[in-house]
């Protein structure tokens, strides 16, 4: 899973995927964007076990935390909860479930149900 902003890019500059969007190379190597419906994805991280997705996205600049499916092989393209930050940028995830993100202000942390 990964994603794929164009930060830092020349506006003219093609980019390498179809959209700023959250991916997914599955075990053949095949890419695909399970979450479409973003501005501008950038930090992800997954709940320690992996039942859980989260990614910061630009605008409007939030948390997002969706779903994961099956077996773990796709996501719920709706948001099982979602919080907005200003500026809200890279995260990582504990080993307890929290979510700590890079935003205007320091770091921002929520437990897994979306509450600081």
């Amino acid at each position: 899973w990964f994603t794929d902003p164009n930060y830092g890019r020349f506006v003219r500059q093609r980019q390498e995927q179809d959209g700023q969007y959250v991916y997914r190379i599955g075990p053949d190597g095949t890419v695909t964007a399970p979450i479409r419906d973003g501005d501008k994805p950038n930090g992800i991280g997954f709940s320690p076990d992996e039942t859980r997705l989260y990614f910061t996205d630009a605008s409007p600049s939030r948390l997002r935390a969706h779903d994961m499916l099956g077996e773990g092989d796709r996501v719920n393209a709706t948001p099982a909860w979602e919080v907005e930050l200003e500026m809200a940028d890279g995260l990582t995830v504990d080993t307890e479930g929290n979510v700590y993100v890079a935003g205007t202000g320091g770091i921002h942390i929520f437990d897994k149900d979306g509450r600081k």
